[in-house]
């Protein structure tokens, strides 16, 4: 119906254009204020300021950063094509936020601090890449899985991708590209429980 279209149209718009809002916002902010409130930071996040674990994710500090991670976020939501509902986006982001921050505070207490949403990415693209090869029975989803496994396992052995640290003149911390990437893994029992995969 024209309706549920409309409907459908309108979350599609607003799972693909609201984190890059709040992305933009958070840039443009003052630096100072972000900074005290939303950065991860190891000595923060032990103190108590544990929202730091999710809100880091989301500040950035190199216009170049923020772009490519606009864009990625951008191309995960072309390549879903609407067929992934709102709640399991919302719920990947939540688990992969989480999760990834959680692990940088207990497995990698030589970071200081950390910015940037590529953690949050990597488990994003491992939900879409499992629920299009699962439910919608499409190659590309296995494709994009692989694609994940080869880039991260590139990481662990030889670090970042080449040019990446050179392109975003800021460290990149590719174990967050790995814990967000698990963090989706965290969703398959409940996908297969719930009859939203299938195979």
């Amino acid at each position: 119906m024209p309706s549920d279209r409309q409907g459908g149209l309108a979350t599609q718009c607003a799972i693909a254009i609201a984190p890059v809002a709040l992305l933009v916002a958070l840039y443009l902010s003052e630096w100072r204020i972000v900074d005290e409130w939303f950065t991860y930071r190891r000595d923060a996040v032990g103190a108590g300021e544990w929202w730091r674990i999710f809100s880091g994710h989301f500040v950035h500090l190199e216009f170049g950063h923020l772009v490519l991670n606009m864009t990625a976020w951008l191309l995960l939501c072309c390549y879903a094509q609407g067929a992934v509902p709102a709640s399991l986006w919302a719920l990947t982001a939540l688990l992969a936020s989480g999760i990834c921050g959680l692990c940088m505070y207990l497995f990698n207490p030589e970071l200081a601090w950390v910015v940037g949403l590529s953690g949050l990415l990597h488990g994003i693209a491992v939900m879409v890449g499992l629920y299009r090869w699962r439910q919608l029975s499409d190659w590309t989803g296995a494709m994009l899985l692989a694609l994940i496994t080869l880039k991260l396992g590139w990481e662990q052995w030889r670090g970042p991708t080449p040019g990446t640290a050179q392109f975003l003149e800021i460290p990149v911390v590719v174990d967050a590209h790995l814990y967000g990437a698990l963090s989706a893994l965290c969703l398959v029992p409940w996908l297969w429980r719930s009859g939203v995969a299938r195979g």
